[in-house]
């Protein structure tokens, strides 16, 4: 007969269990073995499952807040069904561990659920099981951790301290990086054992996390060895390495750098915010600058906040002139995806007068590119002669990247007063500049200038523009905020096009882009989509309606490239003498839009 044989905590015994199974295996037939443990028994035929956490919602039907509802059950406490949301917090910040849940929820004997919460930075202390010596190692969420540290060697152990320091998650690169110098054997092979023993989660996609419970428990070992400091300043010279890594004109124009950023987001921040507090101003300094392209081209959201908090900086600590500039510099360019025309202009200004004395070429090219941004609404002579000098500055230091930039800037300004031709001719210029070139800053102006000076004299040139765009800035595309602007840019070649269907869709998906990565409605910019098919479909009447709407909207448009398409639109229709706006809100109008557009039949081009 067939038999199914279950060994159970297998962990303290897996040599001992391991050769028993392995003989067991040999002499007898049609049975199968089932074992639990903390670390895997590495034999030939072995199947490893490896049991994740309990999936955590805002749900009563969840499975961790079902488990928490049962086990306050047992105590004799009752949970509310409209408490879902407060028990899905508890239950995530105990990372779905099933022990961990039970523990807690056994709390509510005494505490309420909002004193429970309050407590779990401290859980070691509170999350134990009564009943004398009966389940001694399960006894508390404490005594599991110390019995799995025990368990481990001193190389496993160093690393887990060591990883520790990571706000959130990590990657293998990172885990080498960090561990760089310290006796932790070959890190990946190490980092599978911690894998093994479940103490580090995966994403599945090369990316792992701590559980925070065991992040905890770790930090408490620090404390305990006095050497907090110590690990947390691994972090900080990790992170600020790997941006010294990279060459300087690459933090102002590298998609590369942009993309370690956005990915560890969470390492420079923590990073930041430790300088700050320790009032190490060079350091914090030059981390900023190593950030630039990623606040240039981030989420609006995360531009809004860098605004502030730099300010804040720059309030609270002393720096030199060169280290304000480099600050202001950041904000400056994080000025573009928060929609702020005004931080741009004054913090550039600023920053181009404090880095002129004492920058690297690297940076006072890059301040005045930034600074010609809103000056070439007001001085378009001015405008061009800052991009002038920064092309000549960057080419002088070998900086072809900001160079690029500067011409592609060039370009785009000479198209803002209308010298479409002009603009033209420079883009040509420097197309064969790039040829050969990976994506880069410069890479994706020329490509965003060319479409836009396309929407109307060559639409499917503008189109065919974009998709290239978007298959070689696969790494950016939809992650980058409002000044990236992409997703805008994609769906008005599409509409240029007269492609009803594929409008409706791009702009649904630009929405969703605005609001994700910026927190923002994405008007007016989203109905420049619609009044570019009204306008291909041959009703000037409704483009009108709606580039007048984007007109005098009290948002400027999110970046260069929508209001040269704006204009070009603006060209070929006009505007209306009367304002929409007298009568209605932004988002009437492009309600009005969006209803029209489903009115549509589909036409595809």
């Amino acid at each position: 007969r067939r038999m199914l044989v279950v060994l159970d905590n297998c962990e303290h015994v897996t040599d001992v269990v391991a050769d028993v199974v392995d003989v067991l295996l040999e002499r007898t037939h049609d049975v199968a073995w089932l074992a639990t443990s903390r670390e895997p028994l590495q034999l030939p035929d072995e199947r490893q499952v490896h049991v994740a956490p309990l999936a955590v919602a805002d749900d009563p039907e969840a499975p961790a807040v079902q488990l928490f509802t049962a086990a306050a059950g047992r105590v004799g406490a009752s949970i509310d069904p409209a408490d879902a949301g407060r028990v899905a917090e508890i239950c995530a910040n105990l990372d779905g561990i099933p022990l961990s849940i039970e523990l807690a929820a056994a709390q509510l004997r005494h505490l309420r659920l909002d004193e429970l919460a309050a407590r779990l930075d401290r859980r070691f202390d509170i999350l134990t099981r009564s009943g004398g010596g009966r389940m001694r190692r399960q006894a508390s969420l404490l005594a599991v951790l110390e019995d799995t540290w025990g368990m481990l060697d001193e190389r496993e152990t160093e690393l887990l301290l060591l990883l520790a320091a990571f706000p959130s998650g990590f990657t293998v690169d990172a885990v080498e990086g960090i561990s760089a110098g310290r006796d932790v054997g070959v890190p990946t092979a190490t980092l599978a054992g911690l894998i093994d023993r479940s103490l580090i989660a995966g994403d599945g996609r090369g990316r792992h996390r701590l559980l925070e419970t065991v992040k905890l428990f770790a930090r408490q070992h620090w404390d305990a060895m006095d050497a907090s400091a110590d690990y947390l300043e691994r972090h900080t010279a990790w992170v600020l390495g790997h941006l010294e890594s990279y060459e300087p004109q690459h933090w102002f124009t590298s998609f590369e750098v942009y993309e370690w950023a956005t990915s560890h987001y969470d390492d420079h921040r923590a990073v930041e915010d430790r300088l700050a507090a320790e009032a190490r101003t060079s350091e914090l300094a030059s981390l900023m600058r190593g950030l630039t392209i990623a606040y240039t081209y981030g989420s609006g959201t995360r531009a809004s906040a860098v605004i502030d908090r730099v300010e804040r900086r720059l309030t609270a600590l002393e720096f030199t002139a060169r280290e304000r500039g480099l600050l202001r510099l950041v904000a400056a360019s994080a000025g573009l995806p928060a929609r702020r025309p005004d931080v741009i202009a004054s913090q550039s200004d600023a920053a181009l007068e404090e880095l002129r004395t004492d920058a690297a070429p690297e940076e006072l090219a890059a301040a005045l590119i930034v600074a010609s941004w809103m000056r070439v609404f007001s001085d378009f002579p001015r405008a061009v002669a800052m991009l002038a000098e920064a092309t000549s500055i960057a080419d002088r230091a070998d900086a072809a990247a900001i160079a690029d930039a500067a011409r592609a800037y060039t370009a785009g300004h000479t198209a803002l007063v209308g010298r479409f031709d002009d603009a033209v001719a420079i883009l040509d210029d420097l197309r064969d500049r790039l040829e050969g070139r990976p994506l880069d800053y410069a890479w994706s102006l020329h490509h965003l200038f060319r479409l836009a000076l396309n929407i109307v004299a060559d639409p499917r040139q503008a189109r065919e523009l974009a998709d290239d765009l978007m298959k070689r800035s696969a790494i950016v595309a939809w992650d980058g905020g409002m000044g990236w602007g992409l997703p805008f840019c994609v769906g008005l070649t599409v509409a240029a096009c007269g492609d009803v269907e594929g409008t409706r869709r791009c702009i649904a998906e630009a929405e969703a882009h605005a609001r994700r990565t910026s927190d923002d409605d994405g008007l007016p910019d989203l109905l420049l989509g619609p009044a570019a098919l009204a306008w291909r479909l041959g009703d000037a009447e409704r483009a009108r309606r709606w580039l007048t709407t984007v007109r005098r909207s009290p948002k400027p448009t999110a970046n260069f490239q929508l209001t040269i398409m704006y204009r070009l639109l603006r060209n070929e229709v006009g505007l209306l003498d009367s304002n929409p706006l007298d009568e209605v809100e932004v988002h009437d109008v492009y309600v009005e839009a969006v209803e029209w557009l489903g009115s549509l039949e589909p036409i595809n081009a």
